[in-house]
């Protein structure tokens, strides 16, 4: 790269500057050229560089704004410098959402991006990105031990979503009531997720009713379908604990 200075035509060259490709400015890093042997004075509204051995001055430029500007004059081709670049397909694949490479090769193709370039994007190494993305999170143990000592003593409920076609009597939902201690199953059908609450109440009555046990603890999520406040009533009229998980 050589430096030329305006008016006086003064210029010198300096070697091993890294080179970066469709930068609109070129840039001089300060320590760089401290380190080839320059002096740098910067004051309000100048910027002189000389040489540190011989104190001869090689350039004054004047301040524009917040930046000192130099004449530069590019001499040498891209093959002589240092290329900083990025791999380029690496590239296209974080700007578009981490896309797979076999999607940006059938975008290319078909020319549906506009600016993509003309290369053949291969998968030839990891990105940290996705590695990380499709990370899971480490399975819980498998409990050996039962935690209660007789059934109804811990109720988990959980409200399947719609399903896509009703039953044969216009269900669209289930409530799944599963027994801890005997793992034992109630599925109840229901019409209208409005309904869980009905349903549960009137199991719990006649499994009251049909065993000498009783409700201990309900856990559930946070769902609306329950009707979280009429659940909590239930629960305290009945002298039960509720876990409600988020």
């Amino acid at each position: 790269m050589t430096i030329t200075e305006e008016g006086t035509g003064n210029s010198t060259t300096i070697e091993n500057i890294l080179y970066v490709k469709g930068l609109k400015h070129s840039l001089l890093s300060i320590s760089q050229l401290c380190d080839k042997g320059y002096k740098l004075n910067f004051e309000a509204n100048r910027c002189i560089i000389s040489n540190e051995t011989s104190g001869k001055v090689m350039f004054t430029r004047k301040r524009v704004n917040n930046i000192y500007l130099l004449d530069i004059i590019n001499n040498c081709s891209e093959n002589e410098c240092l290329l900083s670049k990025d791999d380029e397909s690496w590239l296209w694949h974080r700007r578009l959402a981490h896309i797979l490479t076999n999607h940006l090769n059938k975008l290319k193709s078909k020319e549906l991006v506009a600016g993509l370039p003309n290369i053949k994007f291969q998968n030839n190494k990891f990105c940290d990105a996705c590695v990380k993305g499709k990370q899971i999170r480490t399975s819980f143990n498998i409990k050996d031990m039962v935690s209660t000592s007789k059934p109804l003593d811990i109720l988990y409920m959980d409200l399947f979503e719609p399903s896509r076609n009703a039953s044969s009597i216009g269900n669209f939902y289930a409530l799944v009531i599963v027994d801890d201690f005997s793992r034992f199953t109630w599925t109840l059908f229901l019409v209208s997720k409005n309904d869980a609450y009905k349903a549960f109440k009137k199991l719990a009555k006649i499994l009251h009713n049909e065993s000498d046990n009783t409700i201990k603890q309900i856990h559930s999520d946070h769902g609306e379908s329950f009707k979280m406040q009429r659940l909590i009533g239930f629960a305290k009229n009945k002298r039960l604990y509720i876990a409600i998980q988020p």
